[in-house]
């Protein structure tokens, strides 16, 4: 005798993305006094989409953060030294890209670390979901 089973699975439940974060500074090493940009890029490398998307960042005290612009998200909010952004939902290998010009107040080497999450997806690869972008002030 030979049983069929049939099994009803949710989108939600399938919505595997992989959100992934790469970041540098634009131009470095700068000045005391100069600007520079911090340029992240994140993308959903699949094979679903992703839903309720943000990427955050913290800029490092010595370096004053100046402006943002967002490109593919829908806007962000500026905490002191942390800026949130909410990216929205993501198709299948769509990418967004947050620039920060910042300028560097005091002489060192400072790492500003960004992260992409998604509260409504299930990210099927966790290690490309943060980075560190390095900016050296002479």
């Amino acid at each position: 005798m030979l049983v069929a089973l049939a099994f009803a699975v949710t989108a939600e439940a399938t919505s595997k993305a992989d959100l992934g974060i790469w970041g540098y500074a634009v131009r470095q090493p700068i000045k005391r006094g100069e600007t520079t940009q911090l340029k992240f890029v994140i993308k959903n490398n699949g094979p679903s989409g992703g839903h309720r998307i943000y990427l955050q960042a913290t800029v490092p005290y010595q370096l004053q953060m100046r402006r943002w612009k967002l490109y593919g998200g829908l806007g962000c909010t500026v905490k002191g030294t942390f800026i949130k952004c909410r990216m929205g939902a993501f198709a299948l290998e769509q990418q967004g890209t947050l620039l920060i010009t910042v300028r560097g107040r005091k002489r060192g080497t400072y790492v500003s670390h960004a992260n992409v999450f998604a509260t409504a997806s299930n990210d099927r690869v966790d290690g490309n979901n943060e980075v560190g972008a390095t900016i050296m002030v002479r």
